[in-house]
């Protein structure tokens, strides 16, 4: 275990335009703290090689049906929604949540969720060659990268501009890890 178990419950919220590492740092972290990723509800297909585990994969119908949603944000044609019920599982099983998320919604967890503690941590976006090369990896067509490349520089611009988030320079997942580890620590020891 990395990290003690905080009281009262704490919720790590990672942001990061697509292809920045956020699900390599939220799996890393759950493999070597005592975090659980809350597992939210997509309308994406599921990735070549991603597990049924990565996300809730349902239909736009079942989407919009979920009892306790937090929000819904609709990026590049598909829709990802967070549920009061996902964020509670995962902070209650150890007092530790991860959750992926978008730069906008921060501000929504402390207003949304104000018994639980929140750490935000923003993973800025590598050189657009290296993020072109990521997404390609992933699958994402020519249009839907254009499209995504283009909002990198407003979104990190603005999680800078935020000093409730702990900003992260693109570096290797190892390197992103650590400082990750070191931010999350350092704001539950000052709990």
């Amino acid at each position: 275990m990395l990290f003690h178990t905080p009281t009262p419950p704490c919720l790590v919220a990672i942001s990061g335009v697509s292809a920045t590492g956020k699900t390599t740092l939220i799996t890393a972290l759950t493999a070597h703290s005592s975090g659980v990723r809350v597992i939210t509800h997509t309308t994406r297909p599921r990735r070549h090689n991603e597990p049924d585990t990565a996300y809730h994969f349902c239909s736009p119908a079942e989407l919009r049906q979920l009892p306790d949603v937090l929000w819904i944000n609709h990026h590049y044609g598909n829709d990802y929604a967070v549920t009061k019920t996902a964020v509670m599982e995962a902070v209650t099983q150890i007092g530790l949540g991860l959750l992926p998320t978008v730069t906008t919604n921060h501000q929504r967890l402390r207003s949304l969720l104000p018994e639980i503690h929140h750490i935000g941590i923003h993973l800025l976006a590598a050189p657009r060659e290296e993020l072109t090369k990521r997404m390609l990896a992933r699958e994402e067509s020519p249009e839907t990268i254009d499209q995504r490349l283009k909002e990198i520089e407003r979104i990190d611009q603005k999680a800078l501009a935020d000093p409730s988030l702990k900003c992260i320079p693109p570096s290797e997942a190892y390197t992103v890890f650590i400082k990750a580890s070191s931010i999350i620590e350092k704001v539950l020891r000052s709990k």
